[in-house]
């Protein structure tokens, strides 16, 4: 919901909105109907803030109504109306309000509850009076439906708390509504459904379960995981510890750990299957417990692991956690592998325990097929340093045969120290690939944002390197960019 075009889309609207004062009345009012109509809560909340910032305060004397088209529907109407909620104007605000007290009718709630929270006591009076007409328990899912307006309503300093905890009791007397928000299509109605229902305490441990078996969000998760825990028994937590153990989120399994072991201390073959977890954050809890069980020597565990050719993925990024120098010879044959994981795995080791000594292969890598292989390549080199292989990468950057190889390139030699890779970055900037130019572009406006961060002066041949790609290359930069990059080099 949050992308650029989205937020685009909604920049729009105020915009749009003045067209009602124009002769395209009609059309803008159509077209404004059929997306508004498309907007949940959290998209009304930024519109109002757009509406202040964009719309011309030089309203003050002119009736809301007037907006409205002559053929307009009733649905309409509410949209056009409550638009008109946002505006900067509060006697504007105010006379749009009053429209609404003639539309019998629960669609005007959003914009009802945002003016709840308005900075002009006039407005916000006309609007509490509204609302609270409408706090009836056939109207429950209407404002579980814009429950982030109501959170958001707790934060203000403003609003009338008093009214929102009438509203708060309806929503847990009239229960139903709330479990049906926990299937809401959208994840902010799920999440604050789940903190009214936590905070009613109406929820049994088994909905808690079974809402965090279904839900994708971390947080929502997190925040059923801590309500279950905070009075589980020990019976209770053995048996839904199956399904908790496989959580996705890895601060809910490092917790269950926890907990199992300070249950069954003497139980380690749960805390030995952790230390192969996918997550770094498992394995580092699974370590620390093995120690306190008295096991001090964990690498061995995982040196072991690869020996056997047993959970190699987990095995070699723990090795690369807690082995030294000498291991990075088990783990370097298994660069040669086929599956990306266990690729990915060995480059992220040899980057934490290679002592800097294997850039020539992950160099090679950076031609890798898979395009994740690549980039991992590229982190473990700015980890362990590649400015003595520029030529070498450049090499690969030339001969790229596939655009990401090009790219994990590109990042490395534009991040290289300020007077070498700063030529390269100029050269990117002109090329073919969209990509590849951006990125250049990006390197050289950040290069000269931060030019004077730093003081070493470049060498004679550096400085005829950067003049020579500014000669063959410099066109494809606008021309201030040309000129300020060839003051720097004065």
């Amino acid at each position: 919901m949050k992308n650029t075009q989205h937020e685009r889309d909604l920049s729009q609207v105020p915009d749009q909105f003045q067209q009602l004062l124009t002769r395209k009345k009609e059309k803008a009012a159509r077209e404004l109907h059929t997306y508004v109509s498309t907007l949940v809560s959290t998209d009304l909340i930024r519109l109002d803030v757009l509406f202040r910032e964009r719309t011309s305060m030089d309203w003050s004397r002119k009736d809301p109504l007037t907006l409205l088209p002559r053929s307009v529907s009733e649905d309409m109407k509410k949209t056009i109306l409550g638009l008109a909620t946002f505006h900067p104007n509060g006697y504007f605000r105010e006379r749009a309000l009053r429209a609404h007290e003639e539309l019998d009718s629960i669609l005007s709630l959003p914009f009802l509850l945002l003016r709840c929270m308005d900075w002009v006591k006039e407005v916000r009076e006309v609007a509490n009076h509204l609302v609270r007409s409408k706090i009836r328990p056939e109207h429950a899912t209407s404002f579980v439906d814009h429950l982030p307006i109501l959170f958001k309503w707790r934060e203000s300093e403003r609003a009338d708390k008093g009214l929102l905890e009438v509203i708060f009791s309806m929503l847990t007397e009239e229960g139903a509504a709330l479990i049906k928000g926990t299937s809401s299509n959208h994840p902010r109605i799920r999440h604050f459904s789940y903190r009214s229902i936590l905070q009613g305490g109406r929820a049994t441990q088994c909905q808690l379960i079974e809402w965090m078996k279904r839900g994708s969000e971390p947080h929502s998760r997190l925040l059923l995981y801590r309500s279950f825990t905070e009075t589980v028994t020990e019976d209770a937590f053995k048996a839904t510890y199956p399904v908790l153990k496989h959580d996705r989120f890895p601060q809910i399994r490092a917790d269950v750990l926890r907990r199992y072991h300070s249950m069954h201390p003497e139980d380690e073959n749960e805390v030995r299957k952790a230390l192969f977890d996918q997550s770094g954050m498992i394995r580092s809890v699974a370590r620390y417990l093995m120690k306190e069980n008295g096991v001090a020597d964990v690498a061995a565990i995982y040196r072991e692991a690869i020996q056997e050719g047993t959970s190699l993925r987990g095995a070699i990024l723990g090795l690369g956690e807690t082995g030294d120098a000498g291991d990075a010879e088990r783990i370097l044959p298994f660069l040669e592998r086929s599956e990306p994981g266990i690729v990915k795995a060995s480059i992220r080791s040899l980057g934490f325990i290679g002592g800097g000594c294997y850039q020539e292969e992950l160099i090679d890598l950076l031609d890798h097929e898979h395009r994740g292989v690549a980039k991992e390549a590229r982190r473990a080199l700015q980890h362990t340093g590649y400015d003595a292989f520029e030529d070498r990468i450049y090499g690969v950057y030339a001969g790229a045969s596939t655009l990401h190889t090009a790219l994990q390139c590109a990042v490395l030699l534009g991040t290289l120290p300020k007077w070498k890779g700063i030529r390269y970055s100029i050269e990117m900037s002109a090329s073919t690939e969209p990509a590849i130019r951006e990125l250049g572009r990006h390197q050289v406006d950040r290069w000269l944002r931060t030019f004077n961060k730093t003081f070493t002066v470049p060498t004679s041949d550096q400085k005829h390197r950067i003049k020579e790609a500014l000669q063959k290359h410099g066109d494809a930069l606008p021309p201030d960019v040309q000129r300020e990059l060839a003051f720097c080099l004065k």
